[in-house]
């Protein structure tokens, strides 16, 4: 059986009910110590941005990356704390912009932002 070319191997299905009553892929979504270490990373990141602000520039798109994969991840603190993550980059960057104050009914959309960050990145 299957030891020439002539003879095809032959495969066999096994019958149980009790393996097709599992659902594997919930075997492989384990909420263990490294997803919590992740989970805490993922916090810890935004504020460590939020409190070094231009010092960390450097690193702001391969951290927003990082974070972008951690968004789908499947553990939700993860989730929580990575797309938190995001929204304490998104203030910081505004801060670093240092934007005009809102004028009500004003066309006051600041386009300096994108200026702005070039600048502050290209410093570094």
């Amino acid at each position: 059986m299957g030891e020439t070319s002539e003879t095809p191997i032959q495969i066999i299905e096994k019958q149980t009910s009790e393996m097709d009553d599992i659902d594997t892929e919930a075997l492989l979504k384990v909420n263990s110590a490294i997803a919590i270490e992740k989970e805490i990373a993922a916090d810890v990141i935004g504020n460590i941005f939020a409190s070094t602000k231009e010092a960390f520039l450097p690193y702001l798109e391969e951290t927003a990356v990082v974070l972008q994969g951690l968004i789908s991840h499947y553990y939700e603190g993860i989730r929580k704390s990575a797309i938190q993550s995001v929204f304490v980059f998104i203030v910081t960057l505004n801060e670093l912009a240092n934007p005009p104050p809102w004028v009500a009914g004003g066309s006051n959309v600041c386009h300096s932002l994108l200026c702005r960050l070039r600048a502050l990145s290209a410093g570094h």
